[in-house]
Protein backbone atom coordinates (compact mmCIF):
# COMPACT_ATOMS: atom_id res chain seq x y z
CA UNK A 1 0.00 0.00 0.00
CA UNK A 2 1.45 3.44 -1.24
CA UNK A 3 1.38 6.17 1.40
CA UNK A 4 0.61 9.73 -0.26
CA UNK A 5 2.51 12.13 1.80
CA UNK A 6 -0.10 15.26 3.15
CA UNK A 7 -0.86 18.07 1.04
CA UNK A 8 0.58 21.26 2.48
CA UNK A 9 -1.72 23.87 1.99
CA UNK A 10 -1.17 27.82 1.41
CA UNK A 11 -2.49 28.64 5.15
CA UNK A 12 0.32 25.61 6.26
CA UNK A 13 3.14 26.72 4.34
CA UNK A 14 2.63 30.46 5.79
CA UNK A 15 2.22 28.88 9.09
CA UNK A 16 5.84 26.52 9.08
CA UNK A 17 7.27 29.82 7.46
CA UNK A 18 6.36 31.84 10.61
CA UNK A 19 8.00 29.15 13.01
CA UNK A 20 11.61 28.95 10.86
CA UNK A 21 11.59 32.98 10.75
CA UNK A 22 11.09 32.71 14.32
CA UNK A 23 13.66 30.32 15.37
CA UNK A 24 15.93 29.74 12.81
CA UNK A 25 19.47 31.75 14.70
CA UNK A 26 21.35 32.68 11.33
CA UNK A 27 17.97 34.44 9.98
CA UNK A 28 17.74 36.27 13.20
CA UNK A 29 21.42 36.76 13.57
CA UNK A 30 21.67 37.88 9.93
CA UNK A 31 18.53 40.11 10.20
CA UNK A 32 17.58 43.29 11.64
CA UNK A 33 14.60 42.93 14.60
CA UNK A 34 12.36 45.25 13.06
CA UNK A 35 12.49 43.68 9.66
CA UNK A 36 12.16 40.25 11.70
CA UNK A 37 9.11 41.38 13.21
CA UNK A 38 7.81 43.10 10.11
CA UNK A 39 8.14 39.91 8.14
CA UNK A 40 6.21 37.42 11.38
CA UNK A 41 3.76 40.62 11.39
CA UNK A 42 2.64 40.43 7.61
CA UNK A 43 2.58 36.37 7.27
CA UNK A 44 0.28 36.70 10.62
CA UNK A 45 -2.06 39.28 8.82
CA UNK A 46 -1.90 36.88 5.87
CA UNK A 47 -2.97 34.43 7.60
CA UNK A 48 -5.77 36.81 9.75
CA UNK A 49 -7.17 37.97 6.46
CA UNK A 50 -7.81 34.53 4.72
CA UNK A 51 -8.95 32.78 7.64
CA UNK A 52 -11.70 35.90 8.50
CA UNK A 53 -10.64 35.52 12.10
CA UNK A 54 -10.34 38.89 14.51
CA UNK A 55 -8.35 39.70 17.81
CA UNK A 56 -10.01 37.99 20.68
CA UNK A 57 -10.90 40.41 23.33
CA UNK A 58 -9.52 38.49 26.00
CA UNK A 59 -6.12 38.56 25.10
CA UNK A 60 -6.23 42.20 24.03
CA UNK A 61 -6.82 42.74 27.79
CA UNK A 62 -4.29 41.27 28.86
CA UNK A 63 -1.93 42.61 26.14
CA UNK A 64 -2.88 46.26 27.20
CA UNK A 65 -1.82 45.40 31.02
CA UNK A 66 1.04 43.89 30.39
CA UNK A 67 1.78 47.14 27.56
CA UNK A 68 0.53 49.46 30.48
CA UNK A 69 3.04 47.98 33.18
CA UNK A 70 5.90 47.76 30.62
CA UNK A 71 5.38 51.04 29.34
CA UNK A 72 5.93 53.01 32.39
CA UNK A 73 8.93 50.45 33.23
CA UNK A 74 9.94 52.41 29.80
CA UNK A 75 9.37 55.67 30.48
CA UNK A 76 10.41 55.87 33.69
CA UNK A 77 13.08 53.11 34.02
CA UNK A 78 14.87 52.64 30.45
CA UNK A 79 17.23 54.31 28.35
CA UNK A 80 17.09 51.45 25.69
CA UNK A 81 13.66 52.11 24.35
CA UNK A 82 14.33 50.49 20.89
CA UNK A 83 15.52 47.30 22.78
CA UNK A 84 11.82 47.86 24.80
CA UNK A 85 10.35 48.33 22.03
CA UNK A 86 11.44 45.37 20.06
CA UNK A 87 11.23 43.06 22.95
CA UNK A 88 7.69 43.71 23.72
CA UNK A 89 6.74 43.65 19.65
CA UNK A 90 7.30 39.86 20.78
CA UNK A 91 3.86 40.48 22.82
CA UNK A 92 1.81 42.11 19.83
CA UNK A 93 3.13 39.16 17.25
CA UNK A 94 1.53 36.34 19.99
CA UNK A 95 -1.63 38.00 20.21
CA UNK A 96 -1.50 37.90 16.30
CA UNK A 97 -0.20 34.37 16.50
CA UNK A 98 -3.07 33.21 18.96
CA UNK A 99 -5.63 34.91 16.84
CA UNK A 100 -4.49 33.34 13.41
CA UNK A 101 -3.36 29.68 14.00
CA UNK A 102 -5.07 28.98 17.68
CA UNK A 103 -3.39 27.58 20.26
CA UNK A 104 -4.79 23.44 19.20
CA UNK A 105 -3.34 24.47 15.14
CA UNK A 106 0.03 25.77 16.50
CA UNK A 107 0.76 22.38 18.35
CA UNK A 108 0.02 20.32 15.30
CA UNK A 109 2.63 22.79 13.20
CA UNK A 110 5.32 22.88 15.93
CA UNK A 111 5.23 19.44 16.58
CA UNK A 112 5.52 18.47 12.99
CA UNK A 113 8.29 21.18 12.89
CA UNK A 114 10.53 20.12 15.31
CA UNK A 115 9.97 16.70 14.03
CA UNK A 116 11.49 17.73 10.39
CA UNK A 117 14.41 19.72 12.09
CA UNK A 118 14.75 17.01 14.70
CA UNK A 119 14.86 14.46 11.65
CA UNK A 120 17.43 16.86 9.45
CA UNK A 121 19.58 17.90 12.56
CA UNK A 122 20.42 14.03 12.98
CA UNK A 123 21.12 13.34 9.25
CA UNK A 124 23.51 16.19 9.77
CA UNK A 125 25.14 15.54 12.84
CA UNK A 126 25.54 11.49 11.58
CA UNK A 127 26.90 12.56 8.45
CA UNK A 128 29.33 15.02 9.62
CA UNK A 129 30.96 12.18 11.98
CA UNK A 130 31.50 10.24 8.09
CA UNK A 131 32.50 13.03 5.49
CA UNK A 132 33.32 16.67 7.74
CA UNK A 133 35.06 17.85 5.18
CA UNK A 134 31.56 18.44 3.03
CA UNK A 135 30.65 21.09 5.60
CA UNK A 136 34.04 23.37 5.64
CA UNK A 137 32.47 24.15 2.06
CA UNK A 138 29.24 25.39 3.47
CA UNK A 139 28.53 29.27 4.63
CA UNK A 140 29.92 29.89 8.23
CA UNK A 141 27.39 31.00 10.88
CA UNK A 142 28.95 32.76 14.39
CA UNK A 143 26.56 30.71 16.89
CA UNK A 144 28.30 29.40 20.62
CA UNK A 145 31.22 27.86 17.87
CA UNK A 146 32.04 28.12 14.44
CA UNK A 147 29.31 26.07 12.84
CA UNK A 148 28.03 25.45 8.68
CA UNK A 149 25.15 26.87 7.93
CA UNK A 150 22.45 23.66 6.52
CA UNK A 151 19.83 26.21 6.39
CA UNK A 152 17.52 24.12 8.76
CA UNK A 153 20.77 22.72 10.80
CA UNK A 154 23.94 24.41 11.92
CA UNK A 155 26.59 21.92 12.19
CA UNK A 156 29.72 22.84 14.68
CA UNK A 157 32.85 22.75 12.60
CA UNK A 158 35.60 22.73 15.10
CA UNK A 159 34.52 21.30 18.48
CA UNK A 160 36.64 18.21 17.62
CA UNK A 161 35.81 15.18 20.47
CA UNK A 162 32.72 17.27 22.47
CA UNK A 163 29.87 16.92 19.26
CA UNK A 164 27.08 18.32 20.12
CA UNK A 165 23.85 18.75 17.74
CA UNK A 166 22.81 22.95 17.20
CA UNK A 167 19.64 22.09 15.67
CA UNK A 168 18.88 25.19 13.65
CA UNK A 169 19.80 27.42 16.67
CA UNK A 170 22.31 29.18 18.76
CA UNK A 171 23.70 26.52 20.71
CA UNK A 172 22.48 22.53 22.16
CA UNK A 173 20.64 24.26 25.57
CA UNK A 174 18.38 26.53 23.31
CA UNK A 175 17.46 23.11 20.72
CA UNK A 176 16.65 20.82 23.84
CA UNK A 177 13.95 23.61 25.26
CA UNK A 178 12.30 23.30 21.95
CA UNK A 179 12.63 19.34 21.87
CA UNK A 180 11.41 19.13 25.40
CA UNK A 181 8.90 21.24 24.67
CA UNK A 182 7.64 19.35 21.17
CA UNK A 183 7.94 15.97 23.61
CA UNK A 184 5.77 17.84 26.41
CA UNK A 185 3.07 19.30 23.81
CA UNK A 186 3.30 16.07 21.97
CA UNK A 187 2.36 13.49 25.09
CA UNK A 188 -0.20 15.80 27.25
CA UNK A 189 -1.72 17.37 24.16
CA UNK A 190 -1.64 15.96 20.74
CA UNK A 191 -1.29 12.24 21.08
CA UNK A 192 2.37 11.74 19.83
CA UNK A 193 3.38 8.49 17.84
CA UNK A 194 6.09 6.08 19.37
CA UNK A 195 8.23 6.87 16.20
CA UNK A 196 8.37 11.03 16.80
CA UNK A 197 8.48 9.88 20.73
CA UNK A 198 11.90 7.81 19.72
CA UNK A 199 13.23 10.73 17.62
CA UNK A 200 12.63 13.34 20.07
CA UNK A 201 14.40 11.84 22.43
CA UNK A 202 17.47 10.78 20.82
CA UNK A 203 17.76 14.13 19.47
CA UNK A 204 17.60 15.23 23.00
CA UNK A 205 20.57 13.31 23.80
CA UNK A 206 22.46 14.45 21.16
CA UNK A 207 22.26 17.57 22.15
CA UNK A 208 24.32 16.57 25.11
CA UNK A 209 22.90 19.39 27.47
CA UNK A 210 22.41 18.39 31.21
CA UNK A 211 19.42 20.95 31.68
CA UNK A 212 17.87 18.87 28.54
CA UNK A 213 18.18 14.79 30.18
CA UNK A 214 16.74 16.59 33.53
CA UNK A 215 13.96 18.29 31.60
CA UNK A 216 13.62 15.07 29.47
CA UNK A 217 13.44 12.40 32.59
CA UNK A 218 11.02 14.82 34.37
CA UNK A 219 8.26 15.27 30.85
CA UNK A 220 8.79 11.12 31.02
CA UNK A 221 7.62 10.96 34.53
CA UNK A 222 5.25 12.80 34.55
CA UNK A 223 3.58 11.57 31.86
CA UNK A 224 4.05 7.58 33.17
CA UNK A 225 2.76 8.91 36.70
CA UNK A 226 -0.41 10.85 34.90
CA UNK A 227 -3.80 8.64 34.92
CA UNK A 228 -5.11 7.77 31.64
CA UNK A 229 -8.27 5.39 30.51
CA UNK A 230 -6.57 5.54 26.95
CA UNK A 231 -5.51 2.52 25.39
CA UNK A 232 -3.04 4.32 23.14
CA UNK A 233 -1.42 6.21 26.09
CA UNK A 234 -0.75 2.45 27.79
CA UNK A 235 0.35 1.33 24.88
CA UNK A 236 3.19 4.03 24.58
CA UNK A 237 3.90 4.29 27.97
CA UNK A 238 5.39 0.38 27.60
CA UNK A 239 7.26 1.24 24.13
CA UNK A 240 8.75 4.48 25.85
CA UNK A 241 9.86 2.03 29.21
CA UNK A 242 11.24 -0.49 26.55
CA UNK A 243 13.26 2.64 24.55
CA UNK A 244 14.57 4.36 27.88
CA UNK A 245 15.92 1.23 29.67
CA UNK A 246 17.52 0.20 26.65
CA UNK A 247 18.72 3.92 25.94
CA UNK A 248 20.42 3.79 29.51
CA UNK A 249 22.10 0.35 29.27
CA UNK A 250 23.34 1.28 25.28
CA UNK A 251 25.13 5.17 27.06
CA UNK A 252 26.24 2.62 30.45
CA UNK A 253 27.81 0.36 28.04
CA UNK A 254 29.55 3.33 25.79
CA UNK A 255 31.00 4.75 28.71
CA UNK A 256 32.31 1.52 30.51
CA UNK A 257 33.89 1.43 27.20
CA UNK A 258 35.15 4.75 26.55
CA UNK A 259 33.50 5.70 24.02
CA UNK A 260 31.65 8.77 25.34
CA UNK A 261 35.17 10.11 28.28
CA UNK A 262 35.01 13.41 26.34
CA UNK A 263 31.05 13.72 27.45
CA UNK A 264 30.79 13.12 30.70
CA UNK A 265 31.39 16.85 31.57
CA UNK A 266 27.57 15.64 30.86
CA UNK A 267 26.96 14.75 34.73
CA UNK A 268 29.85 16.51 36.39
CA UNK A 269 28.63 19.77 35.93
CA UNK A 270 26.70 20.44 39.07
CA UNK A 271 29.58 19.68 40.63
CA UNK A 272 31.72 22.71 39.73
CA UNK A 273 28.82 25.26 41.31
CA UNK A 274 31.34 26.84 43.07
CA UNK A 275 34.08 27.59 40.18
CA UNK A 276 34.48 30.57 38.65
CA UNK A 277 33.23 30.23 34.83
CA UNK A 278 31.23 26.81 35.05
CA UNK A 279 28.18 26.24 33.41
CA UNK A 280 26.72 25.67 37.46
CA UNK A 281 29.07 28.61 38.51
CA UNK A 282 27.15 30.92 35.56
CA UNK A 283 23.51 29.51 36.13
CA UNK A 284 23.54 30.13 39.68
CA UNK A 285 24.92 33.76 39.45
CA UNK A 286 22.24 34.92 36.54
CA UNK A 287 20.14 33.72 39.22
CA UNK A 288 21.38 35.84 41.87
CA UNK A 289 21.83 38.77 39.74
CA UNK A 290 18.52 38.79 38.66
CA UNK A 291 17.37 38.81 41.89
CA UNK A 292 19.36 41.61 43.25
CA UNK A 293 17.66 43.70 40.70
CA UNK A 294 14.56 42.66 41.13
CA UNK A 295 14.72 43.42 44.91
CA UNK A 296 16.37 46.98 44.32
CA UNK A 297 13.48 47.23 41.93
CA UNK A 298 10.13 45.44 43.24
CA UNK A 299 7.29 47.48 41.25
CA UNK A 300 8.47 48.30 37.74
CA UNK A 301 12.09 46.67 37.68
CA UNK A 302 15.21 47.95 36.26
CA UNK A 303 14.48 48.21 32.66
CA UNK A 304 16.79 47.31 29.74
CA UNK A 305 18.84 49.98 30.33
CA UNK A 306 20.75 48.48 33.53
CA UNK A 307 19.60 44.80 32.41
CA UNK A 308 21.90 45.58 29.02
CA UNK A 309 24.44 46.97 31.32
CA UNK A 310 24.97 43.78 33.15
CA UNK A 311 25.05 41.59 29.57
CA UNK A 312 27.89 44.20 28.49
CA UNK A 313 29.97 43.05 31.34
CA UNK A 314 29.77 39.74 30.21
CA UNK A 315 27.33 37.77 32.31
CA UNK A 316 25.08 35.09 31.09
CA UNK A 317 21.68 35.87 32.75
CA UNK A 318 19.90 32.75 31.49
CA UNK A 319 17.01 32.77 33.99
CA UNK A 320 13.87 33.41 32.25
CA UNK A 321 11.84 33.34 35.67
CA UNK A 322 13.53 36.04 37.25
CA UNK A 323 14.45 37.83 34.10
CA UNK A 324 11.13 38.86 33.45
CA UNK A 325 10.72 40.35 37.49
CA UNK A 326 14.18 41.69 37.04
CA UNK A 327 13.37 43.84 33.83
CA UNK A 328 9.66 44.76 34.15
CA UNK A 329 8.98 44.24 38.10
CA UNK A 330 6.77 42.20 40.23
CA UNK A 331 3.45 42.38 37.91
CA UNK A 332 4.59 41.92 34.64
CA UNK A 333 6.76 39.21 36.32
CA UNK A 334 3.85 37.95 38.01
CA UNK A 335 1.85 37.57 34.75
CA UNK A 336 4.20 35.27 32.88
CA UNK A 337 5.25 33.01 35.92
CA UNK A 338 1.88 32.32 37.18
CA UNK A 339 0.92 31.44 33.84
CA UNK A 340 3.97 29.03 32.89
CA UNK A 341 2.71 26.92 36.57
CA UNK A 342 -0.79 26.53 35.75
CA UNK A 343 -0.13 25.79 32.04
CA UNK A 344 2.24 22.99 33.35
CA UNK A 345 -0.43 21.79 35.68
CA UNK A 346 -3.09 22.18 33.77
CA UNK A 347 -2.20 19.38 31.41
CA UNK A 348 -2.25 17.21 34.11
CA UNK A 349 -5.00 15.03 36.39
CA UNK A 350 -2.50 13.86 39.47
CA UNK A 351 -1.13 15.95 41.86
CA UNK A 352 2.49 14.16 41.65
CA UNK A 353 2.14 14.32 37.67
CA UNK A 354 1.69 18.35 37.86
CA UNK A 355 4.52 18.84 39.88
CA UNK A 356 7.16 16.84 37.53
CA UNK A 357 5.49 18.86 34.64
CA UNK A 358 5.61 21.90 36.64
CA UNK A 359 9.71 20.93 37.25
CA UNK A 360 10.27 20.31 33.80
CA UNK A 361 8.77 23.44 32.20
CA UNK A 362 10.40 25.47 35.28
CA UNK A 363 14.18 23.89 34.25
CA UNK A 364 13.58 24.43 30.87
CA UNK A 365 12.67 27.98 31.08
CA UNK A 366 15.20 28.62 34.13
CA UNK A 367 18.16 27.01 31.56
CA UNK A 368 17.92 30.14 28.84
CA UNK A 369 16.63 33.74 28.76
CA UNK A 370 13.29 33.58 26.95
CA UNK A 371 12.16 36.63 28.02
CA UNK A 372 10.33 38.10 24.33
CA UNK A 373 10.31 34.66 22.89
CA UNK A 374 7.20 34.59 20.51
CA UNK A 375 6.83 30.85 21.24
CA UNK A 376 6.98 31.13 25.13
CA UNK A 377 4.26 34.21 25.34
CA UNK A 378 2.41 32.37 23.23
CA UNK A 379 2.10 29.64 26.10
CA UNK A 380 1.25 32.75 28.47
CA UNK A 381 -1.56 33.75 26.63
CA UNK A 382 -2.48 30.22 26.37
CA UNK A 383 -2.71 29.60 29.90
CA UNK A 384 -4.94 32.82 30.76
CA UNK A 385 -7.21 31.39 27.93
CA UNK A 386 -7.56 27.83 29.63
CA UNK A 387 -8.25 29.41 33.07
CA UNK A 388 -10.58 31.82 31.66
CA UNK A 389 -12.71 28.35 30.35
CA UNK A 390 -12.16 26.43 33.36
CA UNK A 391 -13.51 29.41 35.62
CA UNK A 392 -16.28 29.90 33.36
CA UNK A 393 -16.97 26.11 33.21
CA UNK A 394 -16.83 26.01 37.30
CA UNK A 395 -19.29 28.96 37.33
CA UNK A 396 -21.95 27.22 34.91
CA UNK A 397 -21.58 24.02 37.04
CA UNK A 398 -22.15 26.23 39.84
CA UNK A 399 -25.11 27.92 38.18
CA UNK A 400 -26.84 24.42 37.65
CA UNK A 401 -26.69 23.15 40.72
CA UNK A 402 -28.52 26.31 42.27
CA UNK A 403 -31.31 25.95 39.96
CA UNK A 404 -31.59 22.51 40.58
CA UNK A 405 -32.05 23.21 44.16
Amino acid sequence: MVHRIPKITYCRALEYLFLYVTLAYWLIEATNIVVIRGIQSTILSILLYRRQKKLPKNNLYLTSLILGSALLTIMLKSSYFKIDISMFSAVFVSVLLMSAIGWNEFCIVFLNFMYFISCFSLCTFVLYLIIPSVFFALPIVHATAETANVFFSLVPLYMNDYYRNFGCFTEPGVFQIYLNLALLIGLFINKITVKKTAIFCITIITTFSTAGYFSLFTIIAAYFFNKTDSKADRKLKKYIASISVFGVLLIAYLFVKGYLDNYLYVFTKLSELAKEGSTANVRFKAFTLGLARFKDNLILGCGWGEWIELYLLGNNLTCTQINYFAIYGLFVGGIFNLAYVYWAQSLCKLRIAKAFLVLAVEMLLFSQDLVGNEVWTLIMFCSYERMIFHTQRIQRASAVKLENC
